[in-house]
C-alpha cells in the first residue's frame, strides 16, 4: 500500500520512513549485536573518540538519559568504552573498542547501500535539494517550544 504523505503530518511521515529505514538497517546488521544504535556508533566513529555523552546526545537529537542507556548497552556488549576526559575529570569520552571499530566498515557500507536504494530514481540535484529542504524545515521549527507541538488526546470526562 502506498501512503500519500501529503495528507499526513510531516513528523508522522518522516517517522514512518525512519521506522522502515531503521528496521531494514537493523535486519541487515543484526548479526553485529550492536542493537539498533547505528546512528550513535556512526557519530562516535566520526567524532574519533573525542565526544562526550552530551555531545553525542546533541548530535543525535536525543536526551542525555536515552544516550546513557544506549552507551551502557553498547558498553555491556564491549562495542564502546568510556575514557575519562583529560581536562575534565567529571566527563568521559566515548570511544569505540576494537570490536566496535571492526564493525564500522560494514555499518558504513550498509548505510551507503541503503541510502543508494532509498534515493533510486532521484538525481544528485534532487538528493541535494532534499537535504537542503530537511535543513530548512528543521531550522523553521527548531526554536518552537515542544509544549506547543504536543497534542493532547485525552477525552472529556462525562458527567
Amino acid at each position: 500500500m502506498n501512503i500519500d504523505f501529503q495528507y499526513i503530518p510531516l513528523g508522522r511521515s518522516l517517522g514512518h520512513i525512519a521506522k522502515r529505514y531503521v528496521g531494514i538497517l537493523y535486519k541487515r546488521l543484526s548479526h553485529l549485536k550492536t542493537g539498533p544504535y547505528f546512528i550513535v556508533l556512526l557519530i562516535i566513529d566520526k567524532g574519533k573518540g573525542m565526544l562526550t555523552q552530551q555531545e553525542i546526545a546533541d548530535s543525535c537529537g536525543l536526551d542525555k538519559t536515552n544516550v546513557l542507556r544506549i552507551i551502557d548497552s553498547l558498553s555491556d556488549g564491549k562495542i564502546v568504552k568510556r575514557v575519562r576526559k583529560p581536562d575534565d575529570r567529571r566527563a568521559y569520552l566515548i570511544q569505540l573498542t576494537p570490536k566496535g571499530k571492526k564493525a564500522m566498515p560494514e555499518i558504513n557500507k550498509t548505510v551507503k547501500e541503503l541510502n543508494k536504494l532509498a534515493f533510486t530514481g532521484l538525481s544528485d540535484r534532487q538528493i541535494n535539494s532534499f537535504f537542503k529542504t530537511l535543513d530548512t524545515i528543521n531550522n523553521n521549527i527548531i526554536d518552537l517550544p515542544l509544549e506547543s507541538l504536543v497534542v493532547s488526546i485525552k477525552g472529556k470526562k462525562k458527567s
